[in-house]
């Protein structure tokens, strides 16, 4: 007891919470009458404690400090608290016991069972064996081979057959396999056949739409050759076109176009490509040099 309330923070937070504890205690010990009487025995004596011995000391500090304290002294609350201490280790005790003593009979119980189980287990294993050399003879051993043919016609060996065999439902099974397998080789062959068909089909189409899509780029490029002709007036205009579009679809680096003079006879430089126009000779000649064969000859000629 010092007369600062702040010590008493601890003691106002279990005097809220200790009714709901002492409540859930005595529920939790209902089933065993002894360890409920213990429970009930130990909330009787907090309440007692509280209401007989805490409550009043610090009521006591509130008004006289010294009177509270020598009620302190004199050791009244401390053997109250003992004999609470007491009564909670009787009961711990008293569930140790409780809980040691279903724990033994689960204990017999588990050996009990244990001993049952391992007459059970020797008896069905005899009865497993039996069974397991029957259904090895006569099931797992074709229902095996049927699961090794699915392997194989998944790897696409349809040729594959399995022998016929087993109680009737696993010979139905095999006999079915095999019905199966020889349905999946022949329409393998069928669908092989029709796709070397389809195959040659496509490229045959491949093809004619490859030659559609050649000449209607050839009949666009034309388009656009007559289109810029026909945009231009000047004949030195109309001569570069040309000799451009001709060089382009030749991939001819150098070239010149000459127009013939129909008054003279000769042929007039109007366009060139590659060099400047300058390296080119203003008129040309039939016979003379190269262009002048090619134009007298009216052929390519070589140098």
């Amino acid at each position: 007891i010092t007369g600062k309330p702040v010590f008493l923070v601890p003691y106002r937070q279990a005097l809220a919470v200790y009714p709901g504890q002492a409540s859930q205690l005595s529920r939790l010990t209902a089933g065993d009458p002894a360890a409920h009487r213990r429970a009930l025995a130990i909330g009787q004596g907090i309440s007692s404690y509280v209401r007989d011995w805490a409550g009043p000391v610090i009521r006591q500090a509130s008004t006289s400090l010294p009177a509270a304290q020598r009620m302190v002294a004199g050791g009244g609350g401390q053997r109250r608290v003992d004999r609470l201490r007491r009564q909670f280790a009787a009961l711990n005790r008293q569930q140790q016991a409780l809980a040691a003593a279903q724990q033994a009979r689960a204990d017999h119980t588990g050996t009990v069972s244990l001993i049952l189980g391992l007459g059970c287990a020797a008896v069905s294993l005899v009865l497993i064996a039996l069974f397991a050399f029957s259904v090895r003879r006569y099931i797992a051993r074709p229902v095996h081979g049927v699961a090794g043919g699915f392997a194989r016609l998944h790897r696409g060996e349809l040729v594959t057959r399995v022998p016929v065999g087993g109680i009737a439902a696993v010979r139905e099974l095999t006999r079915g396999f095999n019905d199966m397998a020889a349905s999946l080789e022949a329409q393998r062959d069928e669908m092989e056949q029709h796709s070397d068909e389809m195959q040659g089909q496509q490229i045959e189409l491949e093809n004619a739409l490859d030659l559609v899509a050649e000449q209607k780029e050839q009949a666009r490029q034309r388009q656009r050759f007559g289109e810029r002709l026909a945009a231009e007036r000047g004949l030195e205009e109309v001569a570069a076109i040309f000799l451009r579009e001709i060089a382009d679809q030749a991939d001819a680096q150098v070239g010149a176009v000459y127009v013939l003079n129909e008054q003279t006879g000769t042929f007039t430089f109007r366009a060139g490509r590659g060099v400047r126009a300058t390296d080119f000779a203003p008129t040309l000649e039939p016979g003379q040099g190269l262009a002048g064969r090619a134009v007298a000859e009216q052929r390519a000629v070589g140098g």
